[in-house]
């Protein structure tokens, strides 16, 4: 079983990514791999990037239902370390449709980021999207 899953011909491969720029880029590459479910349950990705911010592969950490996800710190560090990322962007949905940040999204990205720091990775982005819109917490 895979654990992650780096970028294949047989999805999309990093070429074909444009350089991780802005979260506008983060929103569109988020929503290019995500599945069709976005409105109906809460999910979590991470993008692995390398140091010319380029995606070398991205991961489903975590599908949970319309209120929540639980996102495995550990599995975010170890496919980070698999990847050999720089850096990683974190990308969650609500399916409500809402763009604010809850206190847990923002908790989390603490802790998912003092997490990464020690192995000298950094928490680049962490973007809520839906359907309409996109927002950056960072």
């Amino acid at each position: 079983m895979k654990r992650f899953e780096l970028i294949t011909k047989s999805h999309k491969t990093k070429w074909d990514f444009p350089t991780v720029t802005s979260s506008d880029v983060v929103a569109e590459v988020a929503k290019s791999i995500w599945s069709k479910d976005i409105d109906i349950r809460e999910s979590f990705y991470c993008l692995y990037l390398n140091r010319a911010n380029n995606i070398n592969g991205y991961a489903v950490i975590a599908t949970g239902g319309y209120t929540a996800v639980n996102v495995d710190v550990r599995m975010i560090c170890k496919i980070a370390l698999d990847t050999l990322a720089i850096g990683v962007i974190l990308v969650h949905n609500h399916p409500s449709g809402s763009l604010k940040p809850s206190t847990a999204d923002i908790e989390m990205t603490k802790k998912i980021d003092k997490a990464l720091k020690l192995f000298d990775i950094q928490v680049l982005d962490h973007v809520v999207i839906t359907r309409t819109g996109h927002t950056s917490i960072l």
